[in-house]
């Protein structure tokens, strides 16, 4: 049987158990084995949440399996099941999460409703909002990796990165909107502003702005198999002769470097070696 132990004047905070936990604002129904909930119900009517740290309105409230973890914020952590060995920080971080082990979340709903997320780091707002099966994955970025499906073991870097992507598990999306709505972009390397953007092909790699994304018609890449650099990243040259004469050292290029280019008489991709 737990005794209360009131440890301040103003009676806001007191002891039961192991735990430390708040009396104005009021928590109960807590777990009273090593841990602090501090804040209007925090970690009422959880289960499981030894040697945990629940910090702000309804932070880990009705949470399951979540000991020895943090969640720091408002609401989060909000009844998360299976959320053990996890960093929930911000507003409603990790909110209804399922099956979030050994993660951290970091930042407004960052992780919120999420699936399956096992092992994973999502940092920024909304990163990660609802995803589902993104174990062994990290989306940084506001929105990275929202709402995206089966993107496990993948690295979304960038504001909307991977954003709505479906199947885009073994992937790197880095940049801007890369890999935004992607479906089915599994084995895939998109880098750049919109690379890969609306891509629907598998085991592509695609470089530069826009690359594999028509924006004039919203319309992304469909073939499998694919390496994509965008025409804004390779300049096009009528043949040779014109190439080595725009790249040299004295119009601004600098030795040591290989300069590609696309030649319009070969159409083959070639380089000038300086």
């Amino acid at each position: 049987m737990s005794t209360l132990i009131q440890i301040n004047k103003s009676g806001s905070v007191a002891t039961s158990g192991s735990s430390l936990y708040s009396t104005n604002p009021s928590t109960s129904s807590f777990d009273t084995v090593n841990g602090i909930y501090l804040g209007l119900n925090a970690g009422a009517n959880a289960t499981g949440s030894t040697n945990s740290n629940f910090l702000g309105y309804q932070s880990g409230l009705s949470a399951t399996n979540s000991y020895s973890s943090n969640f720091l914020g408002n609401s989060a952590g909000y009844q998360a099941t299976g959320a053990y060995y996890s960093n929930f920080l911000g507003n409603s971080a990790g909110y209804q999460a399922v099956d979030s082990r050994n993660c951290n979340f970091l930042g407004y709903r960052a992780g919120y409703g999420v699936t399956t997320s096992i092992a994973c780091n999502f940092l920024g707002f909304n990163t990660g909002f609802q995803s589902s099966n993104s174990g062994f994955s990290n989306f940084i970025g506001n929105q990275a990796g929202y709402d995206a499906d089966s993107s496990y073991n993948s690295n979304f870097f960038g504001q909307s990165a991977g954003y709505e992507a479906d199947n885009a598990y073994h992937s790197n999306f880095i940049g801007s909107y890369a890999g935004l709505q992607a479906t089915n972009a599994n084995n895939c390397n998109f880098i750049g502003e919109s690379a890969g953007r609306k891509n629907s092909g598998n085991n592509v790699t695609a470089i530069g702005r826009d690359a594999g994304f028509n924006s004039s018609i919203n319309t992304g890449n469909s073939l499998n198999g694919m390496f994509i650099i965008s025409n804004s990243n390779l300049p096009s040259y009528l043949n040779r002769a014109a190439a080595v004469a725009a790249i040299t050292v004295a119009l601004g290029a600098v030795a040591g470097s290989t300069y590609l280019y696309y030649n319009e008489t070969t159409f083959a991709i070639e380089g000038v070696r300086l």
